[in-house]
């Protein structure tokens, strides 16, 4: 039996927490904020989501290339990890690919 409260499930995200003293995501306000949201859309048990960069880019307000880029420093400082790219189980126009957060280096 899990020990979560169910009232509070989908109120917190779970973040790595080797991001609090990164200066990388301190000076990138953008990279932090495309980091914060997936990891809000992520499964606690799997660290797995889907998410589209125009989900991301909407949210943030920021072109969806800038966020292609900032995904691209993610992975490169070890927080994310592509796991797939276009997902076959969307049916929409909008490809969402499949990510991993990496909490420990």
């Amino acid at each position: 039996m899990s020990k979560i409260n169910k009232d509070i499930i989908g109120h917190f995200a779970v973040l790595p927490r080797r991001m609090h003293d990164d200066v990388n995501l301190h000076k990138n306000p953008v990279l932090f904020q495309i980091m914060f949201m997936m990891c809000c859309y992520a499964d606690n048990q799997t660290q797995q989501l889907f998410v589209s960069q125009a989900r991301l880019s909407r949210f943030t307000g920021k072109h969806q290339s800038t966020i292609s880029r900032q995904i691209k420093k993610l992975v490169k400082l070890g927080y994310i990890r592509i796991l797939k790219t276009g997902s076959p189980l969307s049916f929409s126009k909008v490809k969402t690919s499949r990510y991993k957060i990496i909490f420990f280096d």
